[in-house]
């Protein structure tokens, strides 16, 4: 038989913190990208595009970030931080995006060349 104590020994007590604000965030797109890393621990910024036009933010993720455990509930936590926090956003979309990159030319592989006749038709 085993008895664990779960209560922390500073449970009912008074904490206090010192802070220091080191900047503040003014802009939208920081704020959307502070909150995602919030929600989504290991985010890569610069794979993630945020782009807003006249209330609408647009958030674009590598189709790999769906296998992020949970998504959908760390979407719907995202989703509800923003209705609560940033009023001027109006509608929120979220896509993720799969692109398929041309395969690399082989090499001595030529294209075939265009001759005068191909080009006036």
């Amino acid at each position: 038989r085993v008895i664990v104590d779960f209560n922390s020994p500073l449970a009912g007590k008074t904490i206090v913190y010192d802070v220091k604000i080191v900047r503040k965030i003014e802009k939208t797109s920081e704020k959307i990208m502070a909150l995602l890393k919030r929600r989504i621990a290991g985010l890569a910024e610069e794979a993630v595009k945020i782009r807003m036009a006249k209330g609408t933010v647009t958030i674009t993720f590598p189709y790999e970030y769906l296998a992020t455990e949970m998504i959908q509930y760390t979407l719907l936590g995202f989703i509800g931080d923003v209705k609560a926090l940033l009023p001027e956003v109006k509608t929120l979309r979220v896509v993720f995006e799969f692109v398929r990159e041309a395969p690399p030319e082989e090499a001595g592989e030529q294209k075939p060349e265009q001759t005068s006749e191909a080009l006036s038709q």
